[in-house]
């Protein structure tokens, strides 16, 4: 004879789950131990769990629970089109073998009617600048977003002047949460000159301008914000560059690298990871071996940090070599660094390269690569760059609120 046991709950068992869910220091210092994406998930849980998550005090104090927690970038956000009406992105997951949802494919802001165009300006540390254009009384607006949370907030835009470049400066390390916005503009004082202006979300007020016009010759809208200061490269990325220090508001220069070349850069790609500001030019078509250099943490210079050679990468995809582009050359190939990722461990870091119908990952320590993802709609035997000359945004989870 068969016996049955049924297994029931004991009141015991439920009213201990029931005080755990009841107090809220309690279910608070259980929650504050998970990662920020089993976070979002529980968010659906209930209201009060949601409530609780949703708190700006919440995320103070998981960043203060887990200072020392790196977050790398999970995936980048790459718009499909240089057009100003199109909104969509192409997202490339980098562990193909654990892949994550993206939090949207199609930038669409609800408190944003009339917008007909959403541009992402710039990523740092889990948040988004971003710009909305709208046609009908053309109007320019700018916000800042954090696509893990959903949270968006419009900021001010600076009254009558021509704007050169806007910057977003987060550091989620620093004792202050609040993040800071730095417009390079024209001045109206000095003909031919600069001017910097503050917006801080800490007092959400109207743009500071911060010290005296300057000239320069520097691509103000490529602003990387690292190490406490927003860098810009200048146009013909030969010279040296400039560096805006957020809290002496000075402005400081930086020494070219040693392989600066006369001619101006046929590639750049210049950028931030989990704490580290790297730069890579090419002089003339891009060749199978290339040279990653890094900032020195007092900014003194740059110094080299990887060499990189593609051999293995062109023979396992041959379409990536060009001879017509070089006749003279025989390691002309085709393809772009989309973005360089360092993680916890050094030996953690990346590239993300793109080549001809393709995203392919490539570790600068192991020199080993696999395929991140297949690009919808491109031809590899054409031979071309599908999102060449286009902006690469990160993705990292974030709970900051904006």
């Amino acid at each position: 004879m068969k016996i049955r046991i049924k297994n029931t709950k004991t009141a015991e068992q439920e009213t201990s789950a029931q005080i755990v869910a009841s107090i809220d220091e309690l279910l608070e210092d259980i929650l504050l131990r998970l990662p920020v994406r089993s976070l979002i998930r529980f968010k659906i849980v209930s209201k009060h769990w949601l409530s609780l998550i949703s708190n700006p005090q919440f995320a103070i104090l998981h960043k203060d629970r887990n200072p020392k927690i790196l977050h790398p970038a999970l995936g980048l956000f790459l718009p499909c089109s240089r057009s100003r009406i199109n909104t969509k992105f192409q997202y490339i997951n980098f562990d193909v073998h654990n892949p994550i949802s993206p939090p949207f494919s199609t930038l669409k802001f609800a408190k944003i009617q009339s917008a007909e165009s959403i541009k992402i300006l710039q990523s740092c540390n889990g948040l988004l600048l971003c710009s909305s254009f709208r046609a009908q009384r053309p109007r320019l607006n700018y916000h800042v977003f954090n696509p893990t949370t959903k949270q968006l907030t419009t900021i001010p835009k600076p009254y009558r002047v021509i704007i050169h470049g806007m910057s977003l400066a987060f550091d989620p390390a620093a004792k202050s949460r609040a993040y800071k916005v730095v417009c390079v503009r024209s001045s109206g004082l000095v003909s031919s000159s600069y001017q910097i202006e503050i917006y801080s979300s800490d007092t959400a007020g109207p743009w500071r301008v911060s010290g005296q016009p300057f000239t320069a010759k520097h691509d103000f809208k490529n602003g990387i914000c690292w190490n406490g200061a927003v860098h810009w490269l200048s146009h013909w990325g030969r010279d040296k560059s400039l560096y805006f220090n957020l809290d002496e508001e000075r402005l400081g220069e930086v020494p070219p690298t040693p392989n600066n070349a006369e001619l101006e850069a046929f590639m750049t790609y210049f950028g931030e990871s989990c704490g580290h500001l790297h730069l890579i030019q090419m002089y003339g078509c891009p060749n199978i071996e290339f040279t990653v250099f890094e900032m020195m943490r007092d900014c003194s210079g740059w110094f080299v940090k990887n060499v990189v050679d593609l051999s293995a990468v062109t023979s396992a995809f041959p379409g990536m070599i060009r001879t017509e582009l070089s006749p003279y050359d025989d390691d002309s190939c085709v393809y772009s660094v989309l973005s360089i990722i360092r993680g916890e461990k050094e030996e953690d870091a990346f590239l993300v390269l793109h080549i001809p119908g393709k995203a392919i990952r490539y570790n600068l320590v192991s020199q080993t690569f696999e395929k991140l993802c297949d690009f919808e709609g491109a031809d590899e035997e054409e031979g071309y760059l599908r999102f060449e000359g286009v902006g690469a945004y990160q993705y990292i989870e974030s709970l900051c609120g904006v």
